[in-house]
């Protein structure tokens, strides 16, 4: 028999996997469909770019679970025809650095860098720049800022070649920045790589892409606020996903992925989001699985608490830290702690599994434990978790106040009393007797299976119509609200348990 003086809670867990269902290859070989260079109509109508687009995506698979690796470095060529000279640093405005956090993209140091076409034969370097691109080479993002096709009168190499070799001097330019204490990151090879962003999208085609998704989806172009980003992935929006990989602005990802799948550490395109008119970036998910038929995924757990007053989301400050129990694969990783809301774990896979969420609540109110359900059948799901609360602390208390009812009076915690609002009128009253209802309240729960039986029997004989009790028997557990009890009975227990455990 167990004694308890429950507080009832809810807890959401909102599981979002940014991630890709499984693809599989279709046998293309790894062979160019055309170049990443500017066009205004790369896609003449949208199910051929729909066409090119999957083509694309396909050879990319092919690379990442057939093996296929290119040999694929062009630094001597880069080196004949063409300069890249290092601009400027700078650190991020806040204005361009929130979307980026918001997106789950941090980014520190800005390093400019401009790459100008040349003659092989006099060496002499044209006068405007036909690519200039920012890279955080520590944080593996390239924002791609101006790439102008038609400025290259060279040719030679495509912008995914380009980008690639910048990178590697840009990895070297940090890297002498920061030791001389000129500023800037650390670096970080071409492997950091995880996204790509597009402050402006003034390519016909690539706007084009956008556009019809927009229309498809029930968007208005140019009318989503400051911060009103769309999300795109194979898994949402398969046809729009493949058609935007046809763009001039995305397929040149896409063969910097193939072509330097060993450097890189081969990674897909996981999410495409967009502002319209505004600009675009690219979520990269790298490390195959190295089990065909089931691709590396990306997911991430938070918790939030629910407000039981309106249904909306809340900070679970009520525990103090959250501990996750993953599967035994995940090697050193497989136990996890978080201690600041929302608890947000980001891990990477490809096996689904039934994980264990250890949540610590303040003020000693215990560790509570939930199983979690980790698959892949949707790109976004929840689960609820009801948590109960054995006695809480006033301050857990409080805080379990602030989104909802608790056990103590009125209809809070299935209490329906007659006498709302004299709950501490009732407190201060049994304070002044004597009777500690926190203390009460610890001995009840100290007592021996015999003397818990007695005190079921002394509840059930004194109560009163405003006593609230619950008896679930397939538990085994007998339930009771102490401040609905009245005061001869509060009494009573209180003796009695002053004569089984002493004051």
């Amino acid at each position: 028999m167990l004694l308890k003086w429950l507080f009832s809670w809810l807890l959401v867990i909102p599981l979002l996997i940014q991630a890709l269902p499984t693809t599989k290859s279709r046998g293309l070989t790894p062979t160019r469909l055309g170049d990443e260079g500017q066009s205004d109509d790369p896609c003449k109508n949208y199910s051929d770019c729909s066409t090119k687009g999957l083509g694309y995506w396909n050879i990319l698979q092919t690379t990442l679970f057939q093996n296929v690796i290119i040999d694929r470095n062009d630094k001597a060529l880069f080196d004949q025809h063409y300069h890249a000279e290092f601009s400027h640093s700078q650190l991020p405005s806040e204005r361009f650095r929130q979307p980026l956090i918001n997106r789950g993209i941090e980014i520190v140091q800005m390093d400019y860098w401009a790459v100008y076409s040349k003659n092989p034969e006099t060496q002499a370097v044209d006068e405007d720049p036909a690519y200039y691109n920012v890279f955080d080479t520590k944080n593996g993002v390239i924002i791609a800022d101006s790439n102008w096709r038609n400025d290259d009168s060279q040719k030679k190499l495509q912008w995914s070649e380009l980008m690639y070799q910048t990178w590697a001097l840009a990895n070297v330019t940090a890297i002498a920045n920061a030791a001389a204490g000129n500023g800037g990151g650390p670096g970080g090879p071409i492997s950091n790589l995880r996204s790509v962003v597009r402050a402006i999208v003034t390519n016909k085609g690539t706007r084009g892409a956008f556009e019809a998704a927009y229309k498809a989806n029930g968007l208005v172009p140019g009318e989503d606020g400051p911060d009103d980003w769309q999300e795109w992935t194979e898994y949402s929006h398969r046809n729009f996903f493949w058609d935007m990989l046809a763009t001039d602005n995305i397929k040149g990802v896409i063969w910097l992925l193939n072509d330097h799948a060993a450097e890189i550490g081969k990674k897909e395109i996981t999410k495409i989001w967009s502002r319209w008119g505004r600009g675009m970036g690219l979520d990269l998910c790298g490390k195959p699985s190295g089990v065909e038929g089931f691709p590396m995924r990306s997911w991430k757990i938070s918790l939030v608490l629910i407000n039981e007053h309106d249904g909306s989301e809340m900070p679970a400050t009520i525990f103090e830290k959250a501990t996750y129990k993953l599967h035994p694969t995940f090697g050193d990783r497989e136990t996890q702690v978080i201690k600041k809301p929302p608890f947000r774990i980001s891990e990477e896979g490809w096996g689904e599994f039934d994980m264990r969420i250890i949540v610590s609540a303040i003020e000693k109110g215990g560790d509570h434990e939930l199983t979690h359900d980790l698959n892949f059948q949707q790109e976004r799901y929840e689960a609820e978790h009801k948590i109960t609360f054995k006695n809480p602390k006033p301050n857990l208390l409080e805080k379990l106040k602030e989104s909802g009812p608790v056990g103590g009076g009125g209809e809070e915690n299935g209490v329906k009393s007659t006498k709302r609002g004299d709950e501490s009128a009732k407190k201060r009253k049994r304070t002044e007797k004597g009777v500690d209802m926190e203390k009460l309240a610890e001995s009840l729960q100290r007592l021996g299976e015999e003397d818990l039986l007695q005190v079921v029997e002394m509840v059930h004989n004194n109560k009163t119509a405003d006593t609230y009790t619950k008896n679930d028997v397939e538990q085994g557990e007998f339930h009771v609200d102490l401040y609905t009890l009245p005061d001869s009975l509060v009494r009573m227990l209180w003796d009695f348990c002053v004569e089984k455990l002493g004051s």
